[in-house]
């Protein structure tokens, strides 16, 4: 894949991978004041499950093993049906560093930053 393709690609992925998140947030706002059950945290943990799978891919490894984390985390709540406070509180903290990470560049399939220029291949 050419890297103007993989920056087109990967700025689709932050712009809905951080529309998601913002949803995301709200969820666990509404989890945090008691407007919100199990579904709202079944939501969540749902789109946190997907970015741990795909946010490697595209050349987010950090915001993957958040995720991953996260997505552990509230799969334990959910079994055992219990959100404490601090336990959102400290998802909301996970959402944040994950969008931070988000506004960094990826790096691309082959492990370079998008923004650098494309090495030589040895002749």
């Amino acid at each position: 894949m050419r890297d103007e393709e993989w920056k087109a690609l990967a700025l689709r992925y932050v712009e809905s991978t951080l529309a998601g998140m913002a949803g995301s947030r709200q969820r666990l706002s509404a989890l945090q004041t008691g407007t919100g059950g199990q579904e709202i945290l079944a939501e969540t943990q749902v789109f946190v499950h997907k970015i741990a799978g795909t946010a490697g891919t595209f050349g987010f490894p950090k915001v993957s093993l958040i995720a991953k984390t996260l997505d552990g985390a509230m799969r334990k709540a959910r079994q055992e049906g219990i959100c404490r406070p601090e336990q959102i509180a400290g998802w909301d903290t996970a959402l944040e560093e994950m969008e931070r990470e988000l506004s960094r560049p990826p790096a691309s399939a082959s492990g370079a930053f998008i923004e650098s220029e494309p090495s030589e291949e040895p002749g």
